[in-house]
């Protein structure tokens, strides 16, 4: 029973998730100026225009909740490849878009949502939590402050992962725990 209701609160955050990204609107006003139209978002969002390697080209972060709105001549970007990157505080939605003899064309199928993982410390018991969509692998590796790799881990094919790892007899410092899969990282600094 316990398990049906996790699952359950799971199923719902992931739809309401969805819903809050379906509205989401990219349009083009005219040959020059896009229009940017975000509903739902939160103080503390950071949105951000990066090319194709991870350039950051534009970033802001985003002052208000509720619906975000700006306009930018995304013409002026040589011809390529650049997506729009919406970092809230549980996922990071990817709009990719294309630049082409100053045309700008959003490619929507290929929209995404990377959930971010949630990282707890709890008296040197770190848990971490992760819903994993579309069978992504999930890498764990977890580092001292001096750099050293102190635990290194890869998950596929779950749906969720929850595991709990015993640090409370390790040495007191900080630990970085770093979890990506094949399109971004998320990063947590931690103090044992």
């Amino acid at each position: 029973m316990k398990n049906v209701i996790k699952n359950s609160l799971v199923l719902v955050v992931l739809f309401a998730t969805m819903i809050s990204y379906a509205n989401e609107i990219v349009t083009n006003e005219n040959d020059d100026v896009t229009n940017v139209t975000l509903n739902d978002v939160t103080e503390g969002s950071v949105l951000s225009i990066k090319d194709m390697n991870g350039l950051v080209l534009y970033k802001e972060t985003i002052q208000i909740n509720g619906n975000y709105s700006k306009k930018f001549d995304l013409t002026a970007l040589p011809d390529g490849n650049y997506i729009f990157e919406l970092d809230k505080e549980f996922q990071v939605n990817l709009i990719p878009f294309d630049v082409n003899k100053s045309k700008v064309v959003f490619d929507k199928e290929n929209e995404s949502i990377f959930f971010k993982p949630a990282v707890v410390n709890n008296g040197g018991l770190l848990t971490i939590h992760k819903t994993i969509l579309d069978s992504e692998f999930l890498g764990l590796s977890i580092f001292y402050e001096n750099g050293d790799l102190v635990y290194s881990e890869k998950i596929e094919n779950d749906q969720i992962f929850n595991k709990v790892y015993d640090f409370s007899s390790s040495i007191a410092g900080k630990y970085r725990v770093v979890l990506s899969n094949k399109e971004m990282s998320f990063e947590k600094e931690i103090k044992i």
